[in-house]
C-alpha cells in the first residue's frame, strides 16, 4: 500500500507538467504489485522456504459496505 502511496504523489506531483494520474496507472500498478508478489513466493518456495498457500482465500481486515 505504501509503494502505491508513494508511486500516486510522485505522479501527483508531476501533474504540474500536465501528467496526472489516472484510474489505469493505478490498476497497472495494482496488477504489478500482484505480479511481483506471486513470482516472490515462488522463488521463496522453490528455495524451501514455508509459504502461505496462494490458492487459500485470505481473511480480509476491510469492513464490508452495503
Amino acid at each position: 500500500r505504501d509503494l502505491i502511496k508513494r508511486y500516486i504523489m510522485q505522479k501527483q506531483r508531476g501533474s504540474q507538467k500536465g501528467d496526472g494520474v489516472s484510474e489505469d496507472d493505478i490498476n497497472e500498478l495494482k496488477q504489478d504489485v500482484s505480479s511481483f508478489r506471486f513470482e516472490l513466493l515462488e522463488i521463496l518456495r522453490n528455495n524451501g522456504m514455508k509459504t502461505p498457500n496462494i490458492n487459500q482465500a485470505k481473511p480480509t481486515s476491510k469492513k464490508l459496505r452495503y
